[in-house]
């Protein structure tokens, strides 16, 4: 699937928000809803969907620009810019949870409604 990043500021809310409802039922002891999902959310990390729906990143690292050729050798105008920036998503992506995300959303809303 190639799925653009805009897409998915609009499935990441919504894949929150049932997981929020999903924890509300289960932690009230009604009906174990909860019990659907595969892995725990603290278990579900942004990186983890992001390749479910667009695919894991090449080995390879491809060229910002779509240059044949780019490395920290042979770099293409915006390499030294754009690495660091690549690095600080992935890593990022890597490190949040759907369960810390799904906390700062109700926070969010919480002081939105204050």
């Amino acid at each position: 699937m190639n799925i653009k990043l805009i897409y998915l500021i609009f499935i990441i809310p919504v894949l929150v928000v049932g997981l929020f409802i999903s924890q509300a039922f289960t932690s009230k002891g009604e009906e174990d809803t909860a019990e659907n999902l595969y892995q725990d959310a603290s278990n579900i990390y942004l990186n983890q969907i992001v390749d479910a729906i667009d695919e894991p990143p090449p080995i390879k690292e491809q060229c910002s620009i779509g240059l044949d050729l780019c490395s920290d050798d042979v770099p293409c105008p915006i390499h030294h810019t754009w690495k660091p920036i690549r690095k600080a998503i992935r890593e990022m992506l890597a490190s949040e949870n759907l369960e810390e995300l799904a906390h700062r959303v109700i926070e969010k809303r919480r002081r939105m409604n204050s």
